[in-house]
């Protein structure tokens, strides 16, 4: 489910008006939502989604700059690579934006038109808390025992007309911070989209 041959194949830095829609990191998006192969949450015809496989080294995370997408719906969800179960899921409402920016989900927010729509999130490899008060803000946990790999899908539904498909937001960057505290890319190795 998580990278069949066709996801695999469209691996590489492909754009989309001039936004990159697949990188290193990414792969994807779903080439064909109408087919039932190629679309996990088949019939949602209206979804489009980019897969990463990744290990994490011991006391590492990885964290993602993005931009909230001018869509209907965003998300960043974990998956256990055998069973293809979800494990957790951060959507758009429940991502806390950056300092100085704001999050169009929420209700009563403007959904377009502003101009500061970062958010970071961190992807640990840890399990869930059981308990809901102890969820971290804006942490995406992805451990399932027994498995090195983890699995991530970030899910784009409907982008605003005139968008492409991640709704004008280009895909979340990664950024590997090691249990030393190094961080590998640099900042200035891994540019915000334009």
């Amino acid at each position: 489910m998580l990278a069949p041959p066709a996801l695999a194949a469209a691996h590489g830095g492909r754009t989309d008006q001039g936004r990159v829609t697949a990188d290193c990191f990414w792969f994807g998006p779903t080439p064909s939502l109408a087919s039932r192969e190629q679309n996990y949450a088949y019939p949602d015809s209206g979804a489009t989604y980019w897969a990463a496989v990744f290990t994490l080294p011991a006391g590492a995370t990885l964290t993602f700059e993005g931009e909230y997408a001018h869509a209907r719906y965003q998300s960043l969800n974990s998956y256990d690579v055998t069973t293809h179960a979800p494990t957790d899921a951060l959507n758009d409402v429940s991502t806390a934006p950056d300092a100085g920016s704001s999050n169009p989900y929420l209700p009563g927010a403007r959904r377009a038109g502003e101009a500061h729509r970062s958010y970071t999130a961190t992807v640990v490899g840890a399990q869930r808390p059981a308990d809901a008060a102890a969820r971290a803000a804006n942490t995406l946990y992805a451990d399932v025992p027994g498995q090195g790999e983890i699995a991530l899908l970030y899910r784009v539904y409907l982008p605003d007309r005139g968008r492409d498909a991640t709704g004008g937001a280009g895909l979340p960057r990664p950024s590997l911070h090691l249990a030393d505290g190094s961080l590998r890319p640099r900042r200035a190795e891994h540019p915000r989209p334009r």
